[in-house]
């Protein structure tokens, strides 16, 4: 009877257990219905600080210490952006990756309890990109001293230093390391390349007189006309002399933007991969010069892919002009066209401007400066390397709300009320990377394999 009496609530007992057992397996077969915790993840990871290093000197060229956050400006696009981190640093220091992290937004590597060993000053990073695309004979001979000097005289203990060259002819030696005889023998194997780009025809033509023509310069381009006529004879028509003068500049522009292309490619390459590497990064970029304003090419772009690249791995860029102290061009030197009334000589003025220009907006644009004109490069070298050894860290939070793919944006740092103090700062940068080229998509990506995609992205978001 007892058992009978109780047998009801068994029942109960157990169909309440049962029915508490599906509820609580659909439940956690079910997704998760409310987005707040996905929502919590995009805030912190929207919310990491944009910073960028910034040098400040007065007009005799000495770094000004002692400034605070509240002398500083920051405007992107025009826009003033509060200043959320600021700290004066000096670059190759035990301290300057802890405040690097602090400024992103990072925990501190080891955090504030961490019984780790305190390491020594790591030393500068330092890299010589040789462009050896647009090298000649002398220009190799001076970056040899360059370097060399910097090997004999400037590397300090714990400093790590590459040597690369944009034709990749330095090979294994291509690598980061503070062994003066593993730089001696990298530097050895820096060989003369010569890559002209001025055609075997007659009249010859350079290449800054074929970007005039396709610019249309009708003193240039006349010049070229005539004496393609004299040369080949009066049978030539105006028409014949005149299409071919014009070919001639296409076809020499074509292989002077794949030069420049295949050197800024490496040189890009080098600025992404020095990511990983911890602090300030320095570039020397040594190189004969190039011309930026060649329609054939995507030069200018690239320049702007080198510059935001610079200011997301903090990599300041100086830029060598090897050719030391340069003066006018002789049209009585090689097979050059005889110039009796001047026409080129005064059309081909600003060619050694020119020539420095992209030189002049990579250092510029990335927070250094151009060392041009002059044959002695030591003291450019020395001045280099003592004026980025300390700067001022700034972080801001980016405006979420008009960030757009592929678009660049401008940045000015300004000292206030201080005009007479010169700021060193990188230009602008991507909000994010413009679109990889079309030639490179695949076929379209399964669900599985899309949401895979979406949660590699985000982990390395977090990670970054």
């Amino acid at each position: 009877m007892l058992a009978r009496r109780h047998l009801p609530w068994l029942v109960y007992s157990t169909l309440a257990i049962l029915l508490a057992f599906i509820e609580s397996t659909t439940l956690a077969q079910t997704p998760e219905p409310t987005p707040s915790k996905r929502a919590d993840d995009v805030v912190k990871v929207s919310t990491e600080l944009v910073q960028t290093d910034v040098m400040v000197f007065d007009k005799q060229g000495h770094f000004v210490n002692g400034l605070t956050k509240d002398n500083f400006e920051i405007k992107v696009d025009g826009q003033v952006r509060p200043i959320q981190f600021f700290e004066q640093i000096s670059a190759g220091t035990k301290n300057e990756e802890p405040q690097l992290a602090a400024a992103r937004g990072n925990p501190i590597p080891g955090g504030p309890t961490s019984t780790r060993v305190v390491p020594l000053d790591r030393g500068r990073t330092i890299f010589f990109y040789i462009d050896d695309f647009h090298l000649d004979a002398s220009g190799f001979n001076s970056s040899r001293k360059i370097i060399s000097d910097f090997i004999e005289k400037d590397l300090s203990q714990n400093d790590q230093v590459a040597i690369a060259s944009a034709t990749g002819q330095i090979g294994f030696l291509q690598q980061l390391t503070n062994d003066r005889s593993v730089l001696r023998l990298a530097l050895d194997r820096l060989n003369t390349r010569t890559y002209s780009t001025t055609d075997i025809e007659r009249p010859t033509m350079s290449e800054y007189e074929a970007m005039l023509i396709d610019n249309n310069n009708l003193d240039v381009f006349e010049f070229f006309v005539d004496e393609t006529i004299r040369i080949n004879g009066r049978q030539f028509s105006r028409e014949m002399a005149a299409s071919m003068v014009r070919n001639r500049a296409q076809t020499t522009l074509a292989q002077a933007a794949m030069l420049n292309t295949n050197m800024l490619v490496g040189l890009e390459r080098l600025v992404r991969n020095a990511k990983e590497l911890p602090g300030r990064k320095l570039i020397f970029l040594i190189s004969n010069g190039f011309f930026v304003h060649n329609r054939r090419g995507d030069t200018q772009s690239r320049l702007q892919r080198i510059t935001s690249a610079a200011a997301k791995t903090g990599v300041v860029i100086y830029s060598f002009d090897a050719r030391g102290l340069t003066g006018p061009k002789s049209d009585l030197t090689g097979d050059r066209p005889l110039d009796l009334d001047g026409t080129l000589s005064r059309s081909t003025q600003g060619e050694n401007t020119a020539l420095q220009d992209g030189l002049n907006a990579l250092s510029r644009d990335t927070g250094g400066r151009p060392i041009f004109n002059t044959n002695d490069f030591r003291p450019g070298l020395g001045e280099a390397l003592k004026e980025t050894a300390v700067y001022y860290l700034l972080a801001w939070q980016p405006d979420l709300n008009k960030q757009k793919p592929g678009r660049f944006r401008n940045l000015q740092v300004n000292v206030i009320g201080r005009s007479n103090l010169a700021v060193r700062v990188r230009k602008g940068f991507f909000d994010t990377e413009p679109s990889a080229p079309v030639a490179e998509s695949k076929k379209p990506a399964t669900p599985i394999e899309e949401n895979k995609t979406s949660a590699t992205k985000l982990r390395e978001a977090i990670a970054a």
